[in-house]
């Protein structure tokens, strides 16, 4: 009977210990573009970046002739931008009327942070407080806009993460970078296929320019998620901090069941 109980110990602990290694590894995994490196060209609207198995196809887009990449430097901080030939208010910034897109390859990834650069809450540069809008698969819009206090901003939009965490990386007050990061899965668990920067207007009772709001991306993060049979869309897809605690409770599982072995 005892050696019964033994054999059932030990698939136990195999079980919950492989299975916890598993999910470990799933949650932990991610993959980081920095911009301010200046990954993609200066002479070229595409680059195709890869990292942790993670390819990102990225473009400049402009209604202005000729757009392409551009690096600007605040305060020590680097951000990727465009620039065009004309239609070109700010440049190596997105201007309303650019924007920097992105595709991702065959995966299932979420965003789990990025960064802004240079977003402003007036007077600085005449910029009021600007606004970055992103907009991922082609539907579900988030804006980020720099709040009336400085070095404080907004997440909002229909779809995102209402609980994103907002960090200031460098002073609004026009010595600084104006940059943020928006971390904390901004979109929640959604599989990211595309994803677009572009810059809107904040209103506030002035003339539209095309500085009226400007900025430069900085970096981006994703997660990869773990895999969801396709017979079943509907079960929802566990966040990276709750693999982790069901993770680390499988290895306790295992732990105690190899404390009973060793006792009988």
């Amino acid at each position: 009977m005892r050696s019964q109980s033994a054999r059932r110990d030990r698939t136990i602990i195999g079980v919950a210990i492989i299975v916890a290694g598993v999910l470990l590894a799933t949650s932990a995994h991610a993959a980081t573009f920095n911009f301010q490196t200046a990954p993609c060209s200066t002479a070229s609207a595409s680059c195709s970046l890869t990292d942790d198995g993670l390819t990102l196809s990225v473009t400049a887009m402009s209604t202005g002739s000729d757009p392409h990449f551009a690096y600007k430097t605040v305060a020590g901080q680097q951000g990727m931008g465009v620039s065009a030939s004309s239609s070109d208010a700010t440049a190596a910034e997105i201007d309303l009327n650019e924007a920097i897109g992105a595709t991702t390859s065959e995966g299932n990834w979420a965003l789990d942070s990025f960064q802004v650069l240079f977003l402003y809450n007036g007077p600085e540069y005449n910029d009021p407080q600007e606004i970055a809008q992103i907009t991922i698969n082609g539907s579900i819009v988030g804006e980020f806009q720099a709040g009336s206090t400085d070095n404080t901003g907004s997440w909002t939009g229909f779809g995102t993460n209402a609980f994103a965490t907002i960090t200031s990386c460098g002073n609004t007050d026009g010595n600084g970078a104006g940059c943020f990061i928006i971390s904390g899965s901004p979109f929640g668990d959604i599989p990211i296929t595309s994803i677009s920067f572009t810059a809107i207007t904040s209103g506030l009772g002035r003339n539209i320019q095309g500085n009226d709001s400007d900025f430069s991306l900085g970096g981006m993060t994703f997660s990869r998620l773990p895999a969801v049979s396709l017979l079943d869309a509907s079960v929802p897809v566990p966040e990276p901090a709750s693999l982790f605690l069901l993770g680390t409770g499988l290895m306790g599982i295992g732990g105690a069941a190899r404390r009973r072995v060793r006792r009988n």
